[in-house]
């Protein structure tokens, strides 16, 4: 890959993920610190949760790697914020490259929807439904994100609200389970 107004053609395994890194765009970093309010429990401030390295393609697509850290903030797995799109025809598509987790996707009319991310497995996110992966393994959880470039992030829905559901260490296994504060 070349940083250029054009992308050379590339495959992506979990081999490539420096590749991928080394070239990115954007690098966005979360901390629990970062994420006050999103957790049942406040989060070590200092605690890496999640990177996420973009790609903006040259045309109409980009990419997103999130290494999502195994752990959990009480008995709540680690996860990403979660958000909206801001175009509301955007959809996106999610596929595993490494470890074990899941996504939990809310309609705008809070309908629930959750499914396991493996590797070598991949998700599809229509548009107008939140999204946010969790991390539910012991080793870090990799997952490339491919997106319109206009598709935007509205995580203001998701600060205010929140999910409808959570995914929680109930009996050493995870479990997705009514948000109490929702």
């Amino acid at each position: 890959m070349v940083k250029s107004n054009t992308l050379d053609p590339f495959s992506l395994h979990k081999e490539d993920v420096d590749t991928f890194i080394s070239n990115s765009d954007n690098y966005i970093i979360r901390k629990g610190g970062d994420m006050k309010g999103f957790f049942q429990e406040s989060a070590d401030p200092d605690k890496l949760i999640y990177e996420v390295y973009e790609i903006r393609g040259p045309h109409s697509t980009d990419m997103g790697l999130t290494i999502m850290k195994p752990g959990k903030v009480g008995k709540e797995f680690h996860m990403t914020k979660g958000h909206f799109h801001e175009s509301k025809s955007a959809d996106e598509y999610y596929f595993c490259l490494s470890g074990k987790g899941m996504i939990i996707m809310q309609s705008e009319d809070d309908e629930i929807r959750h499914m396991p991310l493996n590797e070598g497995g991949g998700v599809y996110v229509p548009s107008g439904w939140a999204h946010r992966t969790i991390n539910v393994g012991d080793e870090d959880f990799i997952l490339l994100a491919i997106f319109p470039k206009d598709a935007g992030h509205d995580y203001g829905a998701i600060e205010d609200k929140g999910f409808r559901s959570i995914v929680m260490e109930v009996d050493g296994q995870p479990q997705v389970i009514d948000n109490p504060s929702f």
